[in-house]
């Protein structure tokens, strides 16, 4: 659900309303839920599984196609993007939606940018470049789907769960944390995702115009679980990264007490040569999801 505000000539006005995904409208229609949570949805063997077996009959008899409408909820983030405004969520590809003249908001509908190669899905937290124009977005997918011009990154050890990445003038920075992906846990009656204790947490820093995959580094950061980048920008000539972020302190509450996961906010100085880096926390409270004037994106901010 969207909410807005619109303050015209003195006067406000509230407006909230649901994005009409095709799970939304789908659903809408039937009055049950038909697409499965895949993080709180599945406890327990038996109804996992029968939760698991339902949701591959209704794609064998066509009551919904998630290859070609999607079952997104557009509920994590809103940006501009081409001048439009959208709703995302990663598990899908964005809405595009429209703020009318009397304070109402409209669903337009599931967008691909006009791409001639659909894809599948994409980050909710796309990075825009004021300086260049450009925007910088990333997914990943089980099956892989058709897209535009992309930068296939092969060298996860395993399936992780990446939420949010970093764009500098010259970098792409990318978190490898303990949050993993692991489709044969829903078997066992539990979430496909989860956390992994044993994996030490990598930031990965690629070229930002890198063609393949071969210029990328991968430095260790023990304990650093990124959730959210608020910005990123390059000092000493491009030799070092500046990252402030939210770093999930204790990883394993996650996903049932946000508060105890203890999200805190630091500010990582990546030397790329040395593949090494200095962490600063700037907060001793639980704060995450910062931003700042989208001017300064790439660039240094106080």
């Amino acid at each position: 659900m969207l909410h807005m505000i619109k303050i015209c000539q003195g006067k406000a006005t509230f407006c909230s309303r649901y994005v009409k995904t095709h799970k939304y409208i789908l659903e809408g229609k039937t009055g049950y839920p038909i697409v499965p949570n895949f993080i709180a949805g599945f406890n327990g063997v038996v109804p996992a599984t029968a939760r698991l077996v339902l949701t591959c009959a209704r794609v064998l008899t066509k009551q919904f196609d998630p290859l070609r409408h999607g079952f997104g909820v557009a509920n994590t983030s809103v940006a501009f993007l081409c001048g439009r405004l959208f709703a995302l969520c990663e598990s899908d590809l964005p809405y595009e939606v429209k703020v009318t003249e009397d304070g109402d908001i409209i669903t337009l509908g599931r967008h691909d940018f006009g791409s001639i190669e659909p894809f599948l899905r994409m980050t909710a937290h796309p990075k825009i470049d004021k300086a260049t124009g450009e925007a910088f977005c990333y997914g990943y997918d089980v099956i892989v789907g058709k897209k535009t011009k992309g930068v296939p990154i092969s060298s996860m050890e395993k399936c992780a769960a990446i939420h949010d990445f970093a764009v500098t003038e010259n970098y792409v920075v990318f978190p490898d944390t303990q949050i993993v992906m692991n489709p044969w846990w829903i078997l066992r009656g539990r979430s496909a995702v989860g956390i992994d204790p044993d994996k030490i947490p990598r930031l990965g820093i690629i070229p930002r115009y890198a063609e393949d995959e071969r210029g990328m580094r991968w430095i260790d950061a023990p304990g650093f679980n990124m959730l959210h980048c608020v910005n990123a920008w390059e000092e000493d000539g491009g030799g070092a990264i500046v990252m402030v972020a939210s770093n999930i302190v204790s990883a394993e509450h996650i996903f049932d007490d946000m508060e105890s996961s203890q999200l805190t906010l630091e500010k990582l100085t990546i030397d790329v040569k040395a593949k090494s880096m200095k962490r600063q926390s700037l907060s001793t409270q639980v704060l995450d999801f910062a931003v700042i004037n989208p001017a300064y994106a790439a660039k240094k901010n106080r």
